[in-house]
């Protein structure tokens, strides 16, 4: 014959935590995100000279911060002449100095821009070595068209 069933026991207590499990592999990469804003329109390179254009064409200049090309006609402008000073005083025989120093067929560009106007402008190529004159320096262009 079989006895009665004996009462149930007591709960035990909480076990101690286990040790941490092995890290994961890596995730998938995510989307590449959207397209940046362009930005803005940069300014001309090189430097800026502040002058005074003078309509004379006879490849002096009159006094500082004055510039002036070989012919009213752009297509045909071979010179401009340009005072040693421009109309701020700033001293333009280092930076011509420089471009004077290159080897190139193109020694540099010269942009002339009307300062009312910076969408009326006119680039030439500087293609030969600067020539020192009274007031001035003269450097030969051919116009960029």
């Amino acid at each position: 014959m079989q006895g009665l069933q004996g009462v149930q026991g007591f709960q035990g207590y909480q076990g101690v935590q286990g040790a941490q499990g092995v890290q994961g592999g890596p995730g998938i990469q995510g989307a590449q995100g959207v397209q940046g804003h362009q930005g803005r329109d940069g300014q001309f390179g090189g430097a800026t000279f502040y002058y005074i254009f003078d309509n004379d064409t006879d490849n002096t200049v009159s006094s500082n911060g004055y510039v002036e090309f070989s012919n009213t006609n752009l297509s045909l402008v071979n010179t401009i002449s340009i005072a040693d000073n421009d109309r701020n005083n700033a001293n333009i025989h280092p930076f011509l100095t420089t471009i004077d120093d290159s080897t190139s067929d193109i020694e540099g560009l010269v942009k002339i821009t009307e300062e009312a106007n910076n969408l009326n402008f006119v680039i030439f190529n500087v293609i030969v070595q600067v020539m020192f004159i009274i007031q001035g320096l003269q450097i030969m262009v051919l116009l960029v068209e």
